[in-house]
């Protein structure tokens, strides 16, 4: 299932449609309401938005945390199961909030989680090795991409070091040891033709050029084959469009709820239920 969390900081157009929930942090809202999205929860301790939103739908943070906001709704769509996560307006603003959004793609990888997030220019994402995935299945380690992308394409070691073997790009790579302390992987290219970028052992951080979205990008062993990520469908029709003007009465999450959420501990009228969602195939590279 596919749940997409929406920040308060830059991205590139729209957001597609064909997602199964959504979550607008903070300031994200804004990004919400001005492209009338319809999402599911609001979270955040609202010191962007500027006001705090009204309603049961509502989860506000405490501004004294360890977590980001972002960081928050990203286990929140853990502890729901969800298996790929989508995040807009993770980049932008203050440098040490993208830092920490990439940081964050890293620990959805050792979940075993599809990540992607999107800024301006460029769509981020992180695949690991078993080693580094703290679960006991298969793990996703290699995308690959249709032969229609064009542009750049960059993969940066987030391990001390990772082993990488890159195929149907300018410059390829077998077997070859990047480091974290030299960007040995800036700048590839996409030649027209089908590609693909292997983790063998450690983490990787993969960027390409927004403009081609997730469509085509293929991680292999994630549950939803070589369809692409989001796509049109009805299942967002029935969602509610929060505004200012239907806001109701919210509650603040007192320190043992928040440390209890933390923990994945269910919290009544919160938690989303997808117990009986159907397990799509599996597909390995």
């Amino acid at each position: 299932m596919i749940c997409v969390i929406v920040s308060a900081g830059d991205f590139h157009g729209e957001i597609p449609a064909g997602f199964d929930f959504l979550i607008a942090v903070d300031g994200g809202l804004k990004h919400c309401l001005a492209r009338r999205l319809k999402y599911d929860v609001i979270i955040g301790d609202f010191d962007s938005l500027g006001y705090v939103p009204v309603s049961e739908n509502v989860i506000q943070l405490p501004q004294d945390k360890n977590e980001s906001d972002t960081f928050f709704a990203v286990s929140y769509a853990i502890d729901n199961r969800f298996d790929e996560i989508h995040i807009f307006g993770g980049t932008g603003g203050r440098n040490s909030h993208t830092l920490a959004n990439i940081q964050t793609l890293k620990y959805l990888a050792s979940k075993n989680i599809v990540n992607f997030m999107y800024d301006k220019e460029e769509i981020y994402t992180v695949i690991a090795t078993p080693k580094d995935v703290d679960i006991s299945k298969k793990s996703v380690l290699k995308v690959k991409f249709t032969e229609e992308k064009k542009g750049f394409i960059s993969v940066f070691s987030s391990n001390p070091e990772s082993v990488v073997t890159i195929k149907g790009l300018k410059y390829e790579l077998d077997n070859a040891v990047i480091t974290d302390k030299y960007p040995y992987g800036l700048s590839n290219e996409f030649i027209g033709k089908e590609s693909s970028v292997e983790v063998i052992d450690g983490t990787i951080l993969i960027g390409y050029p927004v403009e081609y979205g997730s469509k085509g990008v293929i991680h292999c062993g994630s549950e939803y084959g070589d369809e692409p990520v989001l796509q049109e469908n009805e299942k967002i029709q029935n969602r509610i469009i929060l505004d200012e003007n239907n806001f109701t009465e919210n509650r603040v999450l007192n320190e043992d709820e928040f440390a209890e959420f933390l923990l994945g501990e269910e919290l009544a009228g919160l938690e989303f239920n997808a117990e009986d969602t159907p397990e799509s195939d599996t597909r390995w590279c």
